[in-house]
């Protein structure tokens, strides 16, 4: 089983010409070897395996960090083991792309918030989001109050995803989950033509966890 993913401009510049995604590890080209991949990571750690099998050899990186110095000390691996030269400076390009990434999500963020309208405000109640709902892939959710707030829960990781619900503009609402890895959502509810609430969508961009694809249906 194999997944092709498409390349990116770094990995253009590395010399990598194919991805995929087979049975649990990223592949990819590099110096003509075939090399085997996965990353893993906790709040505050980040790890890298990777497996380079035609030169039978390997490495784990573990990191105290949430960067992408992992990749880089990967690359920087495989070309001490192929005794190169001249030696690409990994970390520092890797760097570069990080900063780049960095500075476009903050700008993202702010035009958000200045195009943030505070007149608009809730037409729906507060009292008719409570309930549960469900999505036929995820599993059910449920909005409650919570010392006085609203509050969402995705019951199947409520550990995780669960968060009070700050009201943002109309029926949308911000949220922040206890999962440390990701930023900051919104969550917007709708009504139907009798003013019945019937569902709501999360817009939370993220590598990981695609809520875009998530349609949470009020249960009667």
């Amino acid at each position: 089983m194999h997944t092709p993913i498409p390349t990116s401009s770094f990995d253009r510049q590395t010399g990598v010409e194919f991805k995929g995604y087979a049975l649990g590890w990223f592949l990819m080209d590099y110096q003509g070897h075939k090399v085997a991949h996965h990353g893993g990571g906790l709040p505050g750690y980040i790890s890298k395996i990777f497996l380079v099998p035609s030169e039978k050899i390997g490495g784990i990186i573990l990191t105290n960090g949430e960067t992408s110095l992992p990749t880089a000390l990967m690359l920087n691996s495989i070309d001490e083991f192929e005794d190169k030269t001249e030696k690409p400076d990994w970390a520092g390009t890797i760097l570069g792309y990080t900063k780049a990434y960095e500075k476009r999500k903050a700008q993202q963020q702010e035009a958000r918030y200045e195009k943030r309208n505070k007149k608009l405000k809730a037409n729906l109640e507060e009292s008719s989001l409570l309930g549960t709902y469900e999505d036929k892939y995820y599993g059910k959710a449920e909005v409650s109050t919570k010392e006085g707030s609203l509050h969402l829960s995705l019951l199947p990781a409520k550990a995780y995803f669960s968060s009070d619900l700050e009201h943002w503009q109309q029926n949308t609402y911000r949220l922040k989950f206890k999962d440390e890895f990701l930023p900051e959502g919104f969550v917007t509810f709708n009504a139907n033509a009798d003013g019945d609430v019937v569902n709501f969508t999360i817009d939370l961009p993220n590598p990981d966890f695609h809520f875009y694809n998530l349609d949470f249906k009020k249960l009667k």
